[in-house]
């Protein structure tokens, strides 16, 4: 990914170029790659951003698990520049929407076919022992429809989504427990029945 010998500061796994800064978190199992070289600029084709992605990922380590495009187009927080994609680990059917880094592989890109931002889970579940909690009972649509409060316009999507859950023992054990999620300000957020603080009852 570098375009020179990166010099590492192990202390951090941080490894820096002259213009590329690539973080990797302390237990290995999540990656951060930044290059700024470019200026960024919007592209003349939105949609080639996905098969640039694919491209991408393809060439630095992979879809190593079952993962779907869950969305790309201009950030949200700087609507005229950045472009990303983004694909979500799915099990079962059924998407990760936690908000950790376990869930998804983010690429964006600045100018053209330039890469700036590239974040992605390292471990892979053959390593792990996985468990779905197939038998959670959720709550039904009704108390879904009242949990979310008075002002539904804010929010554009409703479903179920895993959350995972890393617990480290003998071996290393993921669990993914369904919930329902909402999409609210392009992020996803877990519905929270207990609470009673917001209108949305979001944690």
């Amino acid at each position: 990914m570098f375009d020179e010998e990166p010099i590492p500061v192990s202390e951090q796994s941080i490894y820096i170029g002259s213009s590329q800064q690539m973080t990797v978190s302390s237990n290995n199992d999540f990656l951060e790659f930044t290059d700024v070289t470019v200026p960024v600029t919007q592209s003349e084709n939105p949609d080639q951003i996905v098969q640039d992605a694919i491209n991408y990922v393809n060439l630095h380590g992979g879809f190593t698990e079952k993962y779907q495009l869950y969305g790309y187009g201009s950030d949200r927080t700087n609507v005229e520049e950045d472009e990303y994609a983004r694909f979500r680990l799915v099990e079962d059917g059924v998407p990760v929407l936690d908000s950790s880094n376990d869930g998804y592989i983010n690429v964006t890109r600045s100018y053209n076919e330039v890469i700036s931002n590239y974040t992605r889970p390292l471990y892979t579940l053959g390593r792990f022992q996985s468990e779905l909690a197939s038998s959670e009972q959720l709550p039904h649509g009704e108390r879904v429809w009242e949990s979310i409060g008075e002002d539904r316009e804010e929010i554009t999507d409703v479903r179920v989504g895993y959350t995972i859950h890393r617990e480290q023992g003998i071996t290393e054990t993921i669990s993914f427990e369904p919930e329902w999620y909402v999409l609210l300000n392009n992020v996803w957020q877990p519905i929270d029945f207990g609470s009673e603080e917001d209108s949305y009852g979001l944690e």
